[in-house]
């Protein structure tokens, strides 16, 4: 098993660096060819150009995707699961609850995605769920643990986390609570492959959650 690196600031900047200027190229491009690609497809393409810049990253650093916590695969796997059965569960009767209370701002997100649902669930819920927990709890977690502590790298990497998620004032906490909830499950079972077993099923649920919409508000 390869230990954990120890991160240096200027890894961290280097690394966020090089999302900005991507993310810059992605929003010079969508400017130009939105018409012609869903918001989806594209972000899984923007997010293959992460995962391909993550890895030289992690070449230069001379180290692999172990090294960011992708090990103990069957028991995050596992772990993953348990904690999307009972925090789906639970989602769902919250999500249920507010929809009754604040149905615009929820029909403003959680609005049926266009396009081939079979290829959204492929592109949506694959690569982005990997490139983020790569960075927020592979990499900056980490990095801000071996800083302070376990419980303020939880809280800043969960705070920045939410940050780039939040579409709206109700939602920006989803995010928030999600971060901590990763974070606490790659601690729980050593291994980044529970929180991205969890984020990939919670991807698979906002896709298929506006089927129900209807019937809910």
């Amino acid at each position: 098993m390869e230990k954990p690196l120890r991160w240096r600031t200027k890894d961290i900047v280097y690394l966020f660096i090089g999302f900005i200027l991507i993310e810059l190229a992605g929003n010079f491009f969508w400017r130009r060819y939105s018409p012609l690609i869903s918001s989806y497809l594209f972000t899984f393409y923007l997010r293959v150009g992460d995962l391909i810049f993550l890895s030289l990253f992690l070449k230069i650093k001379r180290a692999n995707f172990y090294a960011v916590g992708l090990t103990n695969f069957i028991r995050g796997v596992k772990g993953g699961m348990i904690a999307s059965f009972i925090l789906g569960s639970l989602a769902f009767i919250i999500i249920v609850l507010l929809l009754k209370v604040f149905p615009s701002e929820w029909l403003k997100v959680l609005s049926p995605p266009s396009g081939e649902l079979r290829l959204l669930l492929i592109t949506y819920s694959t690569i982005p769920p990997l490139v983020e927990e790569i960075v927020f709890r592979g990499i900056l977690y980490d990095f801000l643990k071996q800083r302070s502590n376990i419980w303020i790298g939880i809280f800043i990497s969960s705070l920045i986390f939410s940050f780039l998620h939040g579409y709206s004032w109700i939602l920006w906490g989803i995010p928030f609570i999600g971060g901590i909830t990763f974070c606490i499950l790659k601690e729980k079972f050593s291994s980044l492959w529970a929180p991205l077993t969890l984020h990939i099923m919670g991807n698979i649920s906002l896709l298929l959650f506006p089927s129900f919409l209807d019937k809910l508000v």
